[in-house]
């Protein structure tokens, strides 16, 4: 009986501690970011895990499970499909947010005086 309460305790133990660590991961900037403006094109349907491989691919964030560890502190998050310009390291908590509002990156385009839209 004290074996098996014993083992209760270290395994709760062990998972605070993983619980802990997921925490301060998600809520650190990823310091591998390249450093320049990165764009990421997320398709509609993406799941959150080709998701978490393209941000990961792209240098955005360290590894596919710090999005997964985001979205435990997030259970009813619905990510969005878009074009995402990332400038700066971010927290992977961070991201997680943006990809749920839908920021999408914008681009501004300017029209010479004198002329519409069909004219350029």
């Amino acid at each position: 009986m004290r074996t098996v309460r014993n083992l209760i305790f270290v395994l709760i133990g062990v998972l605070g501690a993983a619980g802990v660590y997921a925490f301060f991961e998600t809520t650190r900037p990823y310091k591998g970011f390249p450093g320049t403006d990165v764009l990421v094109e997320i398709p509609r349907g993406s799941s959150t895990s080709s998701i978490a491989r393209q941000l990961t691919g792209a240098g955005v964030i360290k590894s596919p499970w710090v999005l997964w560890a985001a979205r435990i502190f997030h259970p009813g998050a619905r990510l969005q499909a878009g074009e995402y310009r990332f400038t700066r390291a971010e927290p992977p908590a961070t991201i997680l947010e943006r990809l749920c509002k839908g920021e999408i990156a914008s681009f501004a385009v300017t029209m010479p005086e004198g002329h519409n839209l069909w004219d350029v």
